[in-house]
């Protein structure tokens, strides 16, 4: 989507171009114009969410990808990513920081206690505050929660909010010439009515067209030779007839139709006005506009009386995708726009095939145009209805991030692509309009107020007196996540730390070191500034008004049942004065777990018990306050990772009882890391903490010189998807709203093969959903369904 229009190749000799010195300064300055208002970096995201229907015990899993909209290129720079659930409203249900590296990010949301209904996930950076148009992006889902009596699915058709749209091509519905007019016919949710055998009368009743819908609810027809008078649609919509008056025909004006799907390779575009226009303004010089972002040329046109022209242009010269054709007067006030698809690139197939089953697993291998790419999956039963997703990666990277709305599923067009799916896509076009007014292009050029993230800003002071500030600095530390930087005071003992990738929860150690990097006492104040951005564009959706949403009794579906989890009590653990000698007499061990004294050196290289834990052998990942410590090993798809741990020979089933334990606190640690001599339910290894214990008649006086941070919403916590447990694979709950796998990240080799592999649920079939993206750009989505060993 790179190419600039060179040239216009004229087809009729029934108007002009303008080559006048005035009016080619004036177009080249216009141009300038559009090409600073799209200086600044603008991201273009789109979130494949896992399915379109949740139990509200499952998580979310969503992965997201970024491309920049002057290269249509992956945007390498963005880290910093607002992830937020909204209902239909636009309250904010959730919202988490998630982190963005190399064009992509990924994360999840847990969806407890959330109640039945229709909500929104929408994706933004701070950075797209500075723009007047929202840049953000926005899927819909819907949640089923146990709990609720009644449950609405957004995906069943409500014939009784149908709702009929027209829209004359390129804005105007003009009297005395042929007007093409698309239709559109959805519910209040969107969901597209497909009808046959509609009709277009005049005010007498006479039929002058015939038009139907395909299932998106896109349609069109001609008005042959407008007259001045009422025009009307006679249709039928479940089973009512309904009767439809279009707009009233305006008496002047300007008219563009375009048409790049009945030649190969042409487009061609007719400027269609009437006499009274001509006539009233017959030396008017109109400006040919056509663009894409930055990517722009303007031509001067002259009707010399006639009201119809046309010209032809090479699609080669139109940018790849959306590109918007603008009919201007001689102020650049515009008169007419057309949304046209140039389809230079299209996606290729997805090949599958099960090559291996074993007895928990399913091999399965692809292969793909998209070479050294990254792609996204996921898999569901076959009889799914939960992955009515309603977009995809073309939805929100070709078309969305260009539009004034949402386009839906354009994977249904462009899949199986050709002169057919081509004209219907354009149906659809004709009821966009550019989500970029040409008025602010050529006027407000956009300003840069807002910081471009690039993980989080932390800022604090030091609340002492400090002479020699230019001796001073405040050491930064999380051993955790190998952290360890420097940062000068100002004048008012002021520090900040920039660009810090901390994960939420993270412990951070801060200590004022001077000239001679001794650490001396630190009393001080800090927070992080850039770890809550808001975003300053209203949520607007497409919802159904209240009480029109069509309800029906939960009893209706069967929905399948998570197996149930049994919560263990709290152990609270306190410390015993003990002597010494009776602390050892009781510690439990075998020959397969060698005790470790804790000495200074590991105090000084760890701090605390969460971070000697890491780096031993174990994954430490911290979520909403809480710790899940992990063996780096995962044998299969549903067996716990977690070790065993105690402290003082009590067991800890809650691991956050951990967090903010000091290793100085600490007298012994044995780790086990294979579980030996542990019984069954050790396999993932077992860690005995001692603490350490003051002597008869001491008592402990420990002064500890830095002060510790603990980072709330920080960055999400990485996790791997954890499969549902279902009661049953079998019923028929589970083939409709099931979950069979999830995967974020699948690299494609230079010729596009990939493999992965899916837990052997003894299923027959699946229903496996791709998105993804090449290193050059090139996109790919598709619905398979995979017939199963």
């Amino acid at each position: 989507m790179r190419g600039l229009f060179c040239f216009l190749i004229i087809y009729s000799c029934c108007f002009t171009l303008g080559t006048s010195a005035q009016t080619t300064s004036e177009s080249s300055k216009r141009t300038t114009s559009i090409i600073d208002y799209f200086k600044l970096d603008r991201e273009n995201i789109y979130v494949h969410l896992n399915k379109g229907i949740y139990l509200a015990d499952e998580t979310m899993w969503f992965k997201g990808y970024i491309t920049e909209k002057k290269t249509d290129m992956p945007y390498l720079v963005t880290s910093n990513v607002y992830v937020q659930i909204l209902d239909d409203s636009g309250k904010i249900i959730r919202s988490q920081l998630v982190y963005a590296e190399n064009s992509t990010f990924q994360g999840h949301l847990k969806l407890a206690d959330i109640a039945s209904g229709h909500y929104h996930i929408r994706a933004f950076t701070n950075y797209m505050n500075n723009f007047i148009e929202d840049e953000s992006t926005v899927e819909k889902f819907s949640i089923i929660n146990a709990s609720d009596n009644n449950y609405s699915n957004a995906n069943n058709i409500n014939y009784d909010t149908a709702e009929i749209t027209f829209y004359p091509e390129s804005g105007i519905f003009l009297e005395g010439i042929t007007n093409t007019v698309a239709v559109v016919i959805q519910d209040c949710r969107g969901n597209g009515i497909a009808i046959k055998g509609a009709q277009v009368v005049d005010s007498k009743g006479n039929v002058v067209n015939n038009f139907a819908t395909n299932v998106n609810g896109y349609g069109r027809f001609d008005v042959v030779g407008t007259k001045n008078e009422q025009y009307y649609a006679v249709l039928t919509i479940g089973g009512s007839k309904v009767e439809k008056p279009l707009p009233m025909p305006s008496l002047t004006g300007v008219a563009l139709s375009v048409n790049n799907y009945a030649l190969a390779n042409k487009t061609a575009i007719k400027i269609k006005s009437n006499s009274r226009t001509t006539a009233a303004f017959p030396d008017e010089i109109y400006k040919l506009i056509i663009e894409k972002g930055p990517l722009s040329s303007i031509a001067d046109i002259q009707l010399n009386g006639m009201t119809e022209a046309m010209l032809s242009l090479a699609n080669e010269k139109f940018s790849e995708g959306i590109n918007i054709i603008i009919i201007t007067d001689k102020n650049f006030n515009k008169i007419a726009e057309r949304v046209v698809f140039n389809p230079s690139v299209l996606p290729g197939k997805i090949n599958l095939a099960a090559v291996r089953k074993g007895k928990d697993s399913i091999t399965i291998t692809g292969s793909s145009t998209l070479k050294l790419g990254d792609v996204s999956l996921s898999v569901l039963p076959e009889k799914t209805i939960a992955n009515q997703l309603g977009t995809s990666i073309y939805s929100a990277l070709w078309f969305d991030g260009y539009l004034d709305s949402r386009t839906g599923d354009t994977g249904y067009y462009l899949n199986d692509f050709g002169r057919g799916k081509h004209y219907e896509l354009d149906n659809m076009l004709m009821t966009k309009r550019s989500k970029y007014e040409l008025s602010s292009m050529l006027k407000n050029k956009p300003v840069e107020k807002f910081d471009f993230d690039k993980g989080l800003t932390i800022k604090g002071a030091v609340n002492s007196t400090i002479s020699d500030k230019a001796n001073y600095k405040v050491q930064m530390q999380a051993f955790i996540f190998g952290i360890s930087e420097l940062s000068g005071l100002n004048e008012k003992n002021e520090f900040m730390f920039q660009n810090v990738f901390a994960t939420d929860s993270t412990n951070l150690h801060f200590s004022l070191k001077n000239r001679k990097a001794k650490t001396e006492q630190l009393k001080m104040s800090s927070q992080i500034v850039n770890n809550k951005r808001t975003f300053n564009k209203p949520f607007t959706t497409r919802s159904c008004p209240l009480g029109q949403e069509k309800i029906v009794e939960k009893d209706t579906y069967e929905f399948p049942k998570l197996k149930n989890v049994t919560m263990l009590d709290t152990i609270i653990i306190k410390g015993k004065k003990k002597k010494t000698e009776e602390q050892n007499n009781r510690r439990r061990r075998n020959g397969m777990e060698e005790p470790r004294k804790i000495s200074d050196t590991d105090i000084a290289a760890y701090r605390d018990i969460l971070s000697y834990i890491q780096g031993h052998g174990y994954n430490v990942s911290y979520n909403n306050g809480g710790v899940q410590i992990n063996n780096h090993r995962q044998n299969t798809f549903f067996w716990s990772t977690s070790p065993q741990i105690f402290v003082d020979d009590s067991p800890v089933n809650d691991f956050s009882m951990l967090y903010g334990m000091t290793l100085d606190s600490v007298d012994e640690i044995t780790i086990n890391k294979f579980g030996f001599g542990g019984g069954a339910g050790s396999s993932n290894g077992i860690i005995r903490i001692y603490s350490k214990l003051p002597t008869e008649g001491e008592s402990k006086n420990l002064v500890v010189k830095s002060m510790p941070m603990l980072v709330l919403n920080g960055f999400q916590n990485m996790e791997n998807f954890a499969n549902p447990e279902y009661e049953s694979y079998l019923d028929s709950g589970y083939a409709s709203y099931g979950t069979i796998f999830w995967a974020p990240s699948v690299p494609t080799d230079a010729n596009g093969s990939f493999s992965f592999s899916i837990p052997n649920l003894n299923q027959k079939s699946a229903v496996v959903i791709i998105e993804g993206i090449s290193s050059e750009g090139q996109l790919i989505s598709q619905k398979i369904v995979l017939d199963l060993p």
